[in-house]
């Protein structure tokens, strides 16, 4: 793959329980190695970010998108990517950078632990098609809701695990948090 126009990168710099802030310079200076500076960047600041920064890239033509940042990152991204609709997120390719605390979908994917790697895979890996589900549910005030997700899509205990892991419990890295949160629940 090559980057045929300017890529959009989306850093989340509370994931991996912070990890990803002190990883943003280094991270973004290995890409202007890479590319220079021919991106365009949006630092996360709050929920639902790093969605509105990808449907706006993608309405302006983007076509290649840049994701730091853990599993919640991702569904966002994914899901800035659909609101266009499937075609518009076919013709867009995501580069996933993973600095999350599970690196659930890292894991999935198969893809390096390697930081660097992953950024050379992001940037010139092959590309390769996956598939995307769509829940539609009620939220909580009513109101109908439709989402997309890639990687899993959990309910029960797993979700109330996701949901009730602190972000300075996931300091201590995932499979630990994660495990002690599922402990206390049980």
């Amino acid at each position: 793959m090559s980057i045929s126009n300017q890529p959009h990168i989306v850093i989340n710099p509370t994931s991996g329980g912070g990890r990803t802030a002190k990883l943003q310079t280094a991270i973004l200076q290995h890409i202007e190695r890479r590319i220079g500076k021919t991106y365009s960047l949006c630092i996360t600041q709050k929920p639902t970010d790093a969605m509105r920064s990808v449907a706006e890239a993608l309405e302006s033509g983007c076509t290649h998108i840049l994701v730091v940042g853990g599993d919640g990152t991702m569904n966002e991204a994914v899901n800035g990517l659909m609101q266009n609709g499937f075609e518009a997120a076919r013709n867009c390719t995501l580069g996933i950078i993973s600095s999350g605390s599970g690196q659930g979908l890292a894991l999935s994917l198969g893809l390096p632990r390697s930081l660097a790697q992953q950024i050379e895979l992001a940037l010139f890996g092959e590309t390769v098609a996956i598939d995307a589900a769509k829940i539609s549910f009620v939220d909580a005030n009513g109101l109908a809701c439709k989402r997309y997700f890639i990687n899993e899509c959990q309910i029960g205990i797993g979700a109330e695990v996701v949901r009730k892991t602190t972000p300075d419990r996931k300091r201590m890295g995932g499979r630990l948090a994660y495990g002690l949160r599922t402990l206390s629940l049980l």
